[in-house]
């Protein structure tokens, strides 16, 4: 879980409470989606799925529509890899 988290709050934009025993953490995207020039989480999401292949729940479904909801319950190489391509997209998003 730190390696997951420290590695999280590394991606421009996002902010995330560290969670004390889920298997899953629930960052705030509302600046990565702002500074990747989406207009909501649902279309940043969309777009982080197509272009990178890597698949967040929108958090609108659990009453936190600025959240996305990342689980880390595989293999953390399998973790690693997908905070790599979410890292890869808001940097492509950022400077283009």
């Amino acid at each position: 879980l730190n390696i997951i988290y420290d590695k999280l709050i590394q991606i421009p934009g996002f902010t995330c409470i560290k969670p004390q025993g889920a298997f899953y953490l629930f960052p705030n995207v509302k600046e990565a989606v702002a500074l990747s020039g989406y207009e909501t989480v649902d279309d940043w999401a969309k777009a982080l799925l197509e272009e990178e292949k890597v698949a967040l729940v929108p958090g609108t479904g659990f009453g936190a529509p600025n959240n996305v909801r990342l689980s880390y319950a595989t293999s953390l190489e399998q973790v690693e890899k997908a905070l790599e391509r979410i890292h890869t997209f808001m940097k492509s998003k950022v400077q283009a």
